[in-house]
């Protein structure tokens, strides 16, 4: 009973995760990071302004960053990034129960309880790197690293679901290794995506509105990036491939079809980034498929081949 409690509250916590992650990427990408300029407090208030009319006249300079004045107020970029908050605070409540829940499986599977702590306390700290990227007027490279830190936090937790479950059969030796590298790889493209992304930002912050022009599609970083994608397909297909004689049935072939329809969503998404003038909803869906197409490696990796520890 305590085993399935468990199990449910990381369920949750892991979707919460999943939809933390996606808003995240519609503030970089609405331009919202700075919606809220002060934190925890959006505006010196718990809950945010709708008017102009509810700040004050120099808010401007009130609650200037590093320095620098705030844009005009936008409504709409400032309830985007308190939404973000919210489940920024959703999920560290939802990480206290993880532990509460763990706590009377602490003696029989302490690995479970140990977990919950580790994803507790990092995520504190990507709390804290938060307050640091709002306080830092977005610098682009606490950004990335805030956005890889939540990577590693989503991978510990499906890691405690994966403990808390049962018997599976393990993968061979061989495809647990090409299984290593796949995860390596789609990590690395990531962070070229997010190296991608942090020359947009650059771009964007200068004042250009003009979608087709944010993206420099010879730039050397975007070049190895397009690249890259064909090499992690390739390697990718064999992987599919030896994994789905070594699976003849059950629910490890329906997640490795899944798992390849939505490999396949990330190339697409891509070319529409490129050859569409980066339309805005094509950006959270690239991030989120990139999540998932992560998580879903590490878990075909490393189902577990014993009970619950």
């Amino acid at each position: 009973m305590q085993l399935n409690r468990f199990k449910f509250a990381v369920v949750l916590t892991i979707v919460s995760l999943f939809l933390l992650i996606l808003a995240g990427s519609v503030v970089r990408t609405t331009g919202s990071g700075l919606g809220c300029p002060d934190w925890p407090h959006c505006f010196g208030q718990w809950i945010p302004p709708t008017d102009i009319s509810q700040l004050p006249i120099d808010y401007k300079e009130k609650f200037a960053i590093a320095g620098r004045q705030i844009a005009d107020f936008n409504a709409t970029k400032t309830w985007i990034e308190y939404i973000n908050r919210l489940l920024g605070v959703l999920v560290g409540l939802e990480m206290i129960w993880l532990m509460i829940t763990a706590w009377p499986l602490r003696k029989m599977h302490p690995k479970l309880f140990k977990g919950s702590v580790l994803v507790f306390v990092l995520t504190s700290i990507q709390g804290g790197i938060g307050a640091k990227v709002v306080s830092s007027h977005l610098a682009p490279h606490l950004i990335t690293f805030h956005m890889f830190l939540a990577i590693v936090i989503v991978l510990l937790t499906i890691a405690l679901y994966i403990l808390a479950t049962g018997v599976r059969k393990p993968l061979t030796i061989r495809s647990k290794q090409v299984g290593v590298i796949v995860l390596a790889l789609a990590l690395v493209q990531l962070i070229l995506g997010t190296e991608v992304r942090e020359g947009i930002d650059l771009v964007t912050s200068s004042g250009v509105t003009d979608r087709s022009l944010w993206l420099n599609q010879d730039s050397w970083l975007f070049i190895i990036h397009r690249s890259f994608s064909i090499l992690y397909l390739l390697i990718f297909g064999l992987w599919v491939g030896q994994l789905w004689k070594e699976e003849p049935f059950g629910n490890s072939r329906k997640l490795i079809v899944a798992l390849f329809i939505i490999t396949l969503l990330a190339p697409l998404t891509g070319i529409v980034l490129s050859y569409f003038s980066m339309p805005a909803f094509a950006q959270p869906l690239h991030l989120l498929i990139a999540t998932l197409i992560i998580s879903g490696d590490f878990v075909l990796i490393y189902r577990p081949d014993h009970a619950p520890v």
